[in-house]
């Protein structure tokens, strides 16, 4: 494990992550979150938001669904940014 410095294949990895279909955290530093989100919506067929931004004690949650096509590329429910509480900012 640990940082890769080729966005392309941290994005594999996570896409491989998701369709293990286990309940699974990556954790990142927060210039490479960006690349990595859009990469995996990206490959999951899914719309790209235009802030990807993440600020510091912000994270992110995809939360996907086996595929129902039998693809094996889990299908994406939904994508959801969350903020630092502002007295931990």
């Amino acid at each position: 494990a640990g940082f890769d410095p080729d966005d392309l294949l941290g994005v594999d990895r996570m896409v491989a992550l998701a369709a293990a279909g286990v309940p699974t955290v990556v954790s990142s530093q927060r210039p490479v979150i960006p690349g990595l989100i859009a990469g995996v919506l990206t490959a999951l067929g899914a719309a790209v938001p235009p802030d990807l931004s993440t600020r510091k004690g912000g994270f992110w949650v995809l939360q996907l669904a086996a595929s129902a096509d039998g693809s094996g590329v889990p299908e994406l429910v939904s994508v959801e940014r969350f903020e630092p509480v502002p007295q931990f900012r």
